[in-house]
């Protein structure tokens, strides 16, 4: 518990990435050939990554085990 302010400062330092170079990018993408669709189509690639990065790490950290909590 002593630890609470580091970690969510962690928290939000990781998060401030993604919110910070998102923006511009999908910009550069619905300004570009890629229009909305393009746009639509790379914020599915991230939720995506995001969901592949969260499904390594409990896979890593519990094995194949479905019933464990973590």
């Amino acid at each position: 518990m002593s630890e609470i302010g580091f970690r969510t400062g962690v928290i939000y330092c990781v998060s401030s990435i993604g919110g910070l170079t998102t923006s511009p990018i999908s910009g550069v993408i619905i300004d570009g050939a890629g229009g909305w669709t393009g746009d639509k189509v790379f914020a599915g690639v991230l939720c995506l990554a995001g969901t592949t990065f969260v499904l390594a790490t409990r896979l890593y950290n519990t094995g194949f085990t479905l019933a464990v909590v973590f």
